[in-house]
């Protein structure tokens, strides 16, 4: 739209009747390029209902000071929708794929690297809300995976699969599940 705007101030046909068929040729050849530019990657930063239905239930009914780790998200840019999101901590974890060559290839491995640096990524928030009985919690969203699959950090299956490992673990429980999200929390197995 702000170059339909540019070329209406300066396009001025000097053919007079090509005039009423050069705005409306202009017209539907630059909206097209707008929508695109404007909404293409959409997938990626649109949240989905059930990704806010799982951010909504950690919020409203996770023990005070406990901890949800958004796994994908790039930075912590957690939704805070409830008016709890301030007596929780949010924090991101986007390296699905583990830290070392050998986890690129292994869920396994890249599920024992997180779970390595899960006390760390825990401690990396200086605003921690600590509180007796939290507990920590692990959401995988569409959203998220759509962002590591549209820049390149993992692909959906590699996403997928380290999901995986959090459902066959002793140590996580799935404690809800949307068509969108799963949110898992850990277990005194630990």
């Amino acid at each position: 739209l702000p170059w339909l705007s540019i070329m209406a101030a300066t396009l001025t046909p000097s053919v007079r009747y090509l005039s009423p068929w050069i705005w409306p040729a202009i017209l539907f050849s630059m909206l097209p390029l707008y929508l695109v530019a404007d909404m293409g990657l959409d997938f990626v930063y649109a949240p989905r209902l059930g990704d806010f239905a799982v951010e909504r239930l950690f919020e409203t009914t996770a023990p005070i000071g406990s901890s949800l780790v958004t796994i994908g998200a790039p930075q912590n840019d957690s939704a805070n929708i409830t008016s709890r999101f301030d007596v929780v901590n949010e924090y991101a974890y986007a390296n699905v794929l583990g830290f070392t060559s050998a986890a690129h290839t292994s869920p396994h491995i890249a599920f024992r690297q997180f779970m390595a640096r899960l006390p760390g990524v825990l401690q990396s928030n200086y605003q921690r809300i600590v509180a007796p009985g939290s507990r920590v919690y692990v959401d995988f969203t569409q959203q998220e995976g759509a962002y590591l699959a549209a820049y390149n950090f993992a692909t959906l299956r590699q996403y997928q699969e380290f999901r995986q490992q959090f459902v066959e673990s002793p140590q996580w429980k799935s404690v809800a599940s949307t068509s969108t999200a799963q949110l898992f929390i850990l277990t005194s197995k630990a």
